[in-house]
């Protein structure tokens, strides 16, 4: 297959966004907090991990949505089995395939059902927290203990927030302080701090 041609000069399109630096890239380039049954309590995409994927095209086109939500629930199915039984805070494992580049309509629909060699796998780590479940995905191979520091970081402050215990209602009705945690806890797909008193100065002053 010939090369492309190099791009002209003069051309008026903008240019696209440079990736992160390896050095900058977190493991972490998905989180997801779920119910017990799989709902979405909140997420996270660090864009980092995947510059250009439809995890982080725009919410305006359907067909990414839909190809969006199929891969969020992929995700969920990937370690539902496991948790099921785990022990609370006993991580469990799993692979899928990372989210299409871009795509939309039924390319990226196809691709995320392919069992061939169309997209990388993504390693997924998640946990029992209580009522919850909290689910880290990235593409780096071998990242799955870099995924469970970050579960166990945030899991640590969530606990810190919510003493008696992290449910779904908990979080639901203390949505506000759960997105401050969140996202103290995680910047750029790293863990940032684990320091309870750093997250309540940030909330004080949002």
């Amino acid at each position: 297959m010939a090369s492309a041609p190099p791009p002209s000069s003069s051309s008026s399109s903008s240019p696209s966004p440079l990736p992160l630096p390896a050095v900058l890239r977190g493991p972490v380039g998905y989180l997801l907090l779920a119910s017990a049954a799989g709902g979405v309590l909140l997420d996270r995409v660090y864009a980092g991990a995947q510059p250009k994927s439809v995890l982080t095209e725009s919410n305006n086109d359907v067909n990414g949505t839909r190809t969006r939500a199929l891969w969020r629930s992929s995700v969920w199915a990937s370690v539902a089995p496991a948790l099921a039984t785990a022990h609370d805070e006993e991580a469990v494992v799993a692979r899928v395939h990372a989210p299409p580049d871009g795509a939309s309509g039924e390319t990226g629909f196809d691709a995320l059902e392919s069992t061939g060699d169309v997209m990388p796998l993504w390693s997924v780590v998640a946990m029992r927290l209580d009522g919850v479940a909290l689910i880290a995905a990235g593409p780096e191979p071998g990242t799955e203990l870099f995924l469970e520091d970050a579960l166990r970081a945030l899991g640590k402050l969530l606990r810190s927030f919510f003493p008696k215990r992290v449910t779904e209602t908990e979080l639901a009705q203390n949505y506000t302080k759960l997105c401050v945690v969140v996202d103290e806890a995680i910047l750029e797909g790293h863990v940032d701090t684990t320091d309870a008193e750093r997250v309540r100065r940030s909330m004080k002053m949002k």
